[in-house]
């Protein structure tokens, strides 16, 4: 399991906050970017799709939240502002990664200039996570794990709520505006998250995490392991 990933711990952006983006973008659809990317293929053009994804992360770097007006002098020799975001490939163009919803994110320039130190690989090269001073992290468990164990507490789920899905014969969590959902959570010490994430990973087939708005928990995010379908495991 590849935990932690940076963009995993991005939280994502609820129903409401999409409905935002797709007002003022003009597009029917909007959807969040995946932590892992997306190598499928965008119906829309280039220029519309990025301009969307701006809108969509409120024109900030979904990493540090920058969103700083940075100056530069144009070919006339006039003076300029523009806002110090671009546009990042998840997986990078040259390794098939779409111009997508699902494999863009606004970065500031120096998360993504952290890129380029990577190869380019798609993910900023920072070892610490957004939370650098945090030290526990709630996740969401399944309601047998919470019963057989000691210290586990609710939290609701903000604008997501857990349904059957009977094409998958699964739950899933699906994004629904004013929903709340109750699900155990237990804080973690960021120490034994590795230990944490193995034993999901075994006994649940969990094979990585996606980070969401709640209440509840100490620092108004919780985490939920997601299996190689991206279906959470709860």
């Amino acid at each position: 399991m590849n935990i932690p990933n940076l963009y995993s711990e991005i939280p994502r952006l609820t129903a409401t906050e999409l409905h935002v983006a797709e007002r003022v973008s003009g597009i029917e659809h909007v959807y969040d970017f995946l932590p892992g990317g997306d190598s499928g293929k965008s119906l829309l053009p280039w220029a519309r799709m990025s301009r969307a994804v701006l809108a969509r992360d409120s024109y900030s770097c979904r990493i540090c939240g920058k969103s700083s007006l940075k100056t530069f002098t144009s070919s006339v020799n006039s003076k300029n502002v523009h806002l110090d975001v671009q546009v990042h490939h998840i997986i990078p163009r040259k390794d098939s990664g779409s111009d997508s919803f699902l494999n863009l994110i606004t970065l500031c320039e120096s998360c993504h200039h952290k890129t380029f130190k990577n190869g380019y690989a798609g993910l900023p090269a920072i070892e610490r996570s957004l939370e650098d001073f945090t030290t526990r992290m709630s996740f969401a468990v399944p309601e047998d794990y919470a019963i057989k164990i000691n210290g586990s507490t609710r939290c609701r789920l903000i604008d997501h709520a857990r349904s059957f899905m009977p094409a998958s014969g699964a739950y899933e969590i699906i994004e629904m505006e004013g929903s709340v959902l109750d699900v155990p959570s237990v804080s973690i010490e960021t120490s034994k998250i590795n230990e944490f994430s193995k034993y999901f990973e075994k006994e649940y087939g969990a094979k990585s995490y996606i980070t969401v708005r709640a209440t509840g928990t100490r620092t108004g995010i919780l985490r939920i392991f997601i299996d190689s379908e991206g279906k959470p495991v709860l």
